[in-house]
């Protein structure tokens, strides 16, 4: 209905162009050619065109979809309504079908068939779509027939395991894919009776489940990354020496084992770490990713995805930034990823280098908040403070006291300067502290570390991250009153 846009944009090339800095001239021309599309949207249709696109449709007795909120013809709506009363049009109808087959995909088929093309103005599925378009598209766990009339086909493995073997009129390759869908495991338990009631083994895990798994409060992660200045790096990455169509082609392909297969792994892992799968890809391609999960594992994903960065590329001047927005299993998503694109916003306004991520409304640069075991962090301190404070309802004062000297120094710092009562009062509580705990070594030895961390003008350096690293770990050892069983 106009909501997407697709701008195609070219530039012709000759010879002379593929001698030093041509091809970064030819793409800079053809990204202006490409934004030149996009702020004139829809200009190459005819006024008739136009008025077909935009015009109101539908009809008087139409009804509305639950899900995409097109106008569909009762006749068309999906017979059965679902067990939450929600209508379905067929064209969501087709998507959600695609979707559980494409939690068990192993093999894609494309072939070339007979254009079928779309007639009426009834909303139609992905499938005639692609009809009008001369393509069938098909996906298995087994691989799909060849069509009876297709001219030519391709047949993709989409695992490890799956091997594509070529036949008559097809042609075989590897697509990489994140495809991590979190379902319920043999002999996984579930945190109330009531989710052990509504999940059966091999059912998808519902939002609802995913933040209920979570190590502490009850939330789900929501986690957007995108690589730093990705454009620049194409542009002027390879020098006008090294600059070639094939050098850029390579580096487009090694982003793309990153993103489209690497961060799966990633995130198996860590289910094959957890015991449980507690993440949920929305997306992970070209140089971004969007996931949902348990928070915690949220958090320890954008982790592990910043380091093995720095591992594929051997550089620490090629960053990601990312942000993760905490909410309560009913948010709605669409309201929830704008949450996320406005934290990584943040991180990457944070400074000029950007490789920046933003947790609990914080951006912090990477190598303070931690992904390499380095000590000092974010990471280390949160970890740090549950193992002080866990299963002990007493310790805890420590994790509200930071965020108070935080909160104070915050409001008046500004003002007063770094230097300002904030810091005698941190001196005082962790002294008075030490002395009250003379007893247990390792607690008076954290409280040592965190009185010098807050000494005289050391305190403006650190307070802050200390105080997020508190808010974690109020967050992991929160206990909540569970669901009614």
């Amino acid at each position: 209905g106009g909501e997407l846009y697709l701008g195609l944009g070219y530039v012709p090339m000759t010879p002379r162009d593929f001698g030093r800095g041509g091809v970064a001239r030819i793409y800079e021309q053809l990204a202006s050619e490409v934004d030149f599309r996009k702020t004139h949207r829809f200009a190459e249709l005819s006024a008739d065109e136009l008025k077909d696109l935009f015009a109101p449709h539908g009809g008087e007795n139409d009804q509305i979809c639950s899900i995409c909120g097109r106008e569909v013809k009762p006749e068309e709506l999906h017979s059965e309504p679902d067990e939450e009363d929600i209508i379905w049009c067929p064209s969501c109808t087709a998507f959600r079908r695609l979707g559980d087959k494409l939690r068990r995909a192993e093999y894609l088929r494309i072939s070339e068939v007979a254009v079928q093309p779309i007639e009426g103005e009834s909303v139609h599925t992905w499938e005639e779509v692609f009809h009008a378009f001369g393509l069938e598209i098909a996906i298995g766990a087994s691989p799909p027939e060849l069509p009876a009339k297709a001219e030519q086909s391709v047949l993709f493995g989409l695992t490890d395991k799956a091997e594509p073997l070529p036949a008559a009129n097809t042609a075989v390759g590897r697509r990489f894919l994140v495809n991590i869908v979190p379902e319920r495991q043999k002999g996984e338990s579930l945190p109330t009776k009531e989710l052990e009631q509504e999940v059966r083994e091999g059912d998808i895990k519902h939002f609802g489940v995913l933040a209920q798994e979570s190590r502490g409060a009850s939330y789900l992660g929501i986690l957007r990354m995108d690589m730093d200045n990705l454009g620049r790096i194409f542009s002027r990455g390879l020098g006008e020496k090294y600059d070639s169509l094939s050098r850029r082609a390579t580096l487009s392909l090694f982003l793309s084992i990153l993103f489209e297969g690497w961060v799966g792994e990633i995130a198996a892992q860590l289910s094959n770490e957890d015991g449980e799968a507690r993440l949920y890809s929305v997306y992970s391609g070209g140089d971004d990713l969007f996931f949902v999960g348990s928070w915690d594992a949220t958090v320890e994903l954008a982790r592990r995805i910043r380091r093995d960065l720095v591992r594929f590329t051997a550089r620490t001047d090629l960053g990601i930034s990312g942000g993760i927005a905490l909410i309560h299993e009913k948010y709605p998503l669409y309201l929830a990823a704008e949450e996320a694109a406005s934290a990584e916003h943040n991180a990457k306004h944070l400074r000029k280098e950007k490789d920046a991520f933003s947790f609990l409304q914080t951006p912090v640069p990477w190598e303070r908040f931690g992904y390499d075991g380095k000590e000092e962090t974010v990471t280390t301190w949160a970890h740090a403070l549950i193992e002080l404070v866990q299963g002990d309802t007493g310790k805890r004062a420590v994790l509200r006291v930071i965020q108070d000297l935080y909160l104070h120094y915050k409001t008046e710092g500004d003002t007063r300067g770094p230097m300002g009562p904030w810091v005698w009062h941190a001196a005082y509580w962790f002294v008075r502290a030490k002395e009250r705990e003379a007893r247990n070594e390792e607690l008076t030895r954290r409280f040592g570390q965190m009185e010098k961390l807050l000494t005289g003008e050391e305190f403006a350096n650190n307070i802050e991250w200390l105080a997020l690293a508190a808010r974690w770990a109020e967050l992991a050892t929160r206990k909540e009153e569970k669901r009614a069983e």
